[in-house]
């Protein structure tokens, strides 16, 4: 996502698109839930599963699906967009499957 004013604007977009799709489901018979959350921050993750766990009472398959790619090259990536990538691409997926697997 975007960072200020267009950031926002991609975020509620996706939340309206996902509400959608989460209605979709159920009207389809299944069971769907959205947490809006930011994966890189370790407080967030764990409220993914405490939602999760509180609307299903279990957790049988995690799938890690975020991903972002800032755009560069070595000479003008900066350490902190680094930093942000390795958040959200790998570190996410260490502190979520640490939450979930018993």
């Amino acid at each position: 996502m975007g960072s200020g004013a267009s950031g926002m604007f991609e975020t509620c977009m996706v939340a309206i698109l996902v509400a959608a799709l989460c209605a979709l489901i159920r009207e389809a018979g299944g069971e769907g839930i959205y947490i809006c959350a930011d994966v890189s921050q370790e407080s967030e993750t764990k409220r993914i599963i405490d939602e999760t766990m509180q609307a299903y009472g279990r957790i049988d398959v995690l799938v890690n699906n975020a991903g972002i790619v800032l755009g560069g090259t070595v000479d003008t990536t900066t350490l902190a967009d680094y930093q942000r990538t390795m958040d959200v691409n790998v570190k996410s997926v260490l502190m979520l499957s640490l939450l979930v697997i018993p």
